[in-house]
């Protein structure tokens, strides 16, 4: 699963000239028919960044060794920062791997912007699971 799919979510709390940034641990990897998987069908709606050129990141994605985890949330909010700057109409970020949301607080006090990763995504849909479980409870309840 794709933290891809929140984008519809997340862009209906955006306002209309605003855009996705999107982080990334491979941008090439980023295609037309992944994100048309995730019912996004507009390019415009989003910015990508790619992590990959990163140096310390680069570690943990081509699976090197150990690495600096300090220098990883430099680099990681350094490059969010940079995404933010060069692209004012950035109204949310959302992370694209599963290794950054290590990092998601610190992207979030610096961007200043909401942001969105895998974990987020879960938890949205245990809410929902959780609401559902008890919407079947009291409805059981109420025919006793």
């Amino acid at each position: 699963m794709s933290s891809l799919i929140k984008i519809p979510w997340v862009k209906t709390g955006l306002k209309l000239n605003q855009k996705i940034g999107i982080l990334t641990a491979y941008a090439a990897g980023m295609k037309k028919n992944l994100f048309e998987n995730c019912g996004v069908y507009d390019s415009k709606s989003y910015i990508i960044a790619d992590l990959s050129y990163l140096s310390e990141f680069s570690v943990i994605i081509e699976n090197r060794g150990s690495f600096n985890h300090a220098k990883v949330r430099q680099e990681v909010v350094t490059a969010s920062l940079d995404l933010v700057y060069k692209n004012p109409d950035i109204g949310a970020v959302l992370l694209e791997c599963s290794d950054l949301p290590p990092y998601t607080k610190d992207i979030q006090s610096h961007v200043q912007l909401p942001v969105y990763d895998f974990i987020t995504l879960i938890n949205w849909f245990t809410i929902l699971l959780v609401i559902n479980h008890i919407m079947v409870l009291f409805n059981h309840l109420n025919m006793e």
